[in-house]
Order: C-alpha cells, then structure tokens, then sequence
C-alpha cells in the first residue's frame, strides 16, 4: 500500500506580544488522531504544536498518546525547526508516496498576494523571517524535489487578512514544476478574510474533519473537493480558497461557500461578493512590477478566466497574447479593461467588443503583472490578475530549443 507522510502544525502560543489565540493546538492534535486511523501505511508524522496557558508537563500529556504510537512531536514550533523537517521530507521517501500537510495559527494575504503562515518565534521586528511564504510552498512542494510525493493534500486553516505587517519571507522560486503531481490546498479564508475559532476549536479544521468521517482510506481529490462543499454548505460558514494540480485535470482557484453572491450559472461556481470586490484595485506596492497583488492574485474568478500566450521572438523580444474567456458558458458582454505594466502607453486598455473572447496583443521585454476588471454575468465588474514570469520561463525554454 502507498505509504502516507504528514506534517502537522497547530501553534497557539507566540512570541509577539498579544498573539496567544486557543484553538489550533487541539485542532492539530485531532488531525493527527485522524491520520493513525487511516488504512494504509504511516511513514512518518511529525506534529509540531503548543499550546496557549499550558505548562509544559500538561503540553507533554496531551501529547503522550500521539507519541506512544509513533508520532513525533515537538512543543517548539519554532522556524528552524519547521523548516528542517520540510527539508527532510522526501528523504528515503518512496516512489508515488502521499503527503499531508495542516497548519493551523496566525497567518496573513501581503501586498503581493503571498499567503504567509507565521511560526512561534515570529516577533514584528526582531525575527521577521519566521515566516513561511505557502504560495511558494505548493509551487515547491510540485517540484523535482518532492517527487516522491505524487499525492499531496495540503489544509491551511489560518487568516487571510490583509495587512503591511514586517515579514520576511523566503523567495527562493523552484527550478520546475512536475505534472504528474497531484496536489490539493485548501485555505480556510480567502484573501482578506479571517478564518473562524469557537469555543470547540477551529471551526474549517472540524469541516474538513466532518468531510473525511466515513471512510478509512486516502481521500480521493474530487471526492474530497465535494465532500468539503457539501460540510461548509450545511455548516452555513464563510467562504474558503482551493485550488488544486495535477497531469490530467485540475480545479481552477476559486473561492467556495457563504451564502453572499449572486447565483451562479455554472455548477459549482459560486460569485465573490460585492463588498469582497469593492476593495479592488488596492494601492500599488510593488515597486517594479506594479499590477502585482493589486487585483487580488487570481487568474480565475466568478465565471471569467484570464491567460496569456508568450512567445519569444528574439534574445529579448516577446509577443504576448491576453485572453480573458468565459467559463460558465454565458457570454461576455461590456468592455473588458486590461492594466498593464506602467511602462505601456496607454497604461488601460479597453476591449469594447468581445468575438467572443477578449484579446489584446502587445510586445515585451520582460516579465510583469496584468490585472483585468470584466462585467460577470449578473454585469458587477469582477477583477482578475495574471502574473506572466510562468509563460515568460515557457517561452524562453521552447526558444532555446528551437536554437539547438
């Protein structure tokens, strides 16, 4: 049988002042009571967890049980310690393995749209890096170097607010991006929001566990995906972020949930709020690329898709086609209004007449950010962003080819 490796996370206690919160530490212990029930295999589960206003002898017995049958545990979920075992992760690991990740804690969207979770030694000024970039994580984890890792669920039940807090966060970008992994994330909350704790703990962890109840097995990716549509609709909450990878199909990143938005006409879309996409445009940030996390980090939203064709022409010379489409097979009507990097003249595009896509096709030097508003089917402007450094890498490998 496939062998399962899981790393689990719950911090309650920070070293920033004010930042103790209950829940995620007893969260993290239920997950992991849920993984030693699966029916397959358990290479390794490593809980990192702590817990707010407990001693340390009371932090060691509610860990005794996981340990006794094999868990290992740290009361210190500190950065370097994290980090090391992601390192190690798919050391001795077998072919065609499965992985679960769950983090539970403080975590924040940043300007650029990076989801950031942070870890226990995090202080706004002193250790700053103490954070985990989870944006570059999946791209990371969807690399040559993890995979053994076929199969990866990843939960993230953490905020998704908006804030200019001090971070730091690692940028290394992965070297290439495997197909025939198959990867699933769910958040909690999607960009901007905040993600629910009661008085019986993390409210999206006891979804996810609702969801998996019946069954003993690895969760099936699509059945998973319903499963968890079907618990958060009965539990009425607010909305979550998923998205998901792999050789054959995949899930567009997309919002889920709540009961604010407009009816959709497609099944299984469900429409961002108006007070969701009043917020958009946000406040230009990044100095270089200036399009980038003021449109909300996401290529597919509400019904409209937006991608992009490059073509590298010369040694710095790139024909780019923008193409903003529609998925629940309702047409696009109205302008559709491309913004552009700041050095293009006229910055915002208008496509008045969509045939029956909208196109706008322009050439490049370098990579950038386009963020789109288009009118959905219930004609709200809706907002989308694209960021091209993925297309721009594809093109220039298919160009060196071509010279070989």
């Amino acid at each position: 049988m496939t062998p399962i490796s899981a790393l689990v996370v719950g911090i309650e206690r920070y070293a920033q002042r004010g930042w103790d919160v209950a829940g995620p530490g007893r969260s993290a212990v239920e997950v992991v009571e849920w993984l030693l029930t699966r029916n397959a295999p358990l290479r390794k589960i490593s809980l990192f967890v702590n817990f707010k206003g407990r001693t340390q002898s009371e932090e060691e017995r509610l860990v005794e049980p996981l340990i006794a049958n094999g868990v290992t545990v740290s009361l210190t979920p500190d950065w370097h310690a994290i980090d090391t075992c992601i390192s190690n992760l798919a050391q001795d690991a077998s072919p065609k393995s499965r992985l679960f990740l769950y983090w539970a804690g403080h975590g924040y969207t940043d300007p650029s749209g990076r989801r950031l979770f942070f870890c226990q030694d995090y202080t706004a000024h002193a250790m700053r890096s103490r954070v985990f970039n989870a944006t570059n994580w999946l791209r990371q984890l969807r690399s040559s170097r993890f995979h053994s890792f076929s199969d990866q669920i990843v939960i993230a039940d953490t905020c998704g607010s908006f804030d200019r807090l001090l971070s730091a966060p690692g940028e290394e970008a992965p070297p290439d991006q495997r197909e025939d992994i198959r990867q699933i994330a769910f958040f909690a909350s999607p960009d901007g929001r905040t993600a629910r704790v009661d008085e019986n703990g993390n409210v999206f962890t006891r979804i996810f566990l609702n969801a998996v109840a019946s069954g003993q097995d690895w969760p099936d990716h699509a059945g998973l995906f319903h499963s968890m549509k079907e618990s958060l609709e009965r539990n009425g909450t607010q909305a979550f972020r998923i998205w998901a990878s792999s050789e054959t199909d995949s899930i567009p990143d997309r919002v889920l949930g709540g009961h604010q938005a407009p009816a959709a006409r497609h099944p299984g879309e469900i429409y961002r709020s108006e007070e969701e996409l009043s917020r958009y445009p946000l406040t230009p940030f990044h100095p270089t690329d200036n399009q980038k996390g003021r449109w909300g980090g996401r290529s597919s939203a509400d019904g409209r898709r937006l991608q992009a064709t490059v073509v590298k022409n010369r040694k710095e010379d790139y024909d780019v086609t923008l193409q903003v489409t529609s998925t629940d097979g309702s047409r696009l009507q109205g302008s559709v209004r491309f913004h552009l990097h700041d050095t293009y003249k006229p910055q915002v595009v208008n496509i008045r007449r969509c045939n029956p896509d909208a196109k706008k096709e322009l050439q490049a030097y370098e990579e950038f950010t386009v963020g789109v508003q288009v009118p959905r089917v219930d004609g709200k402007l809706t907002v989308l962003e694209l960021d091209l450094e993925k297309a721009f890498k594809k093109a220039d490998r298919i160009y060196k080819r071509s010279k070989e």
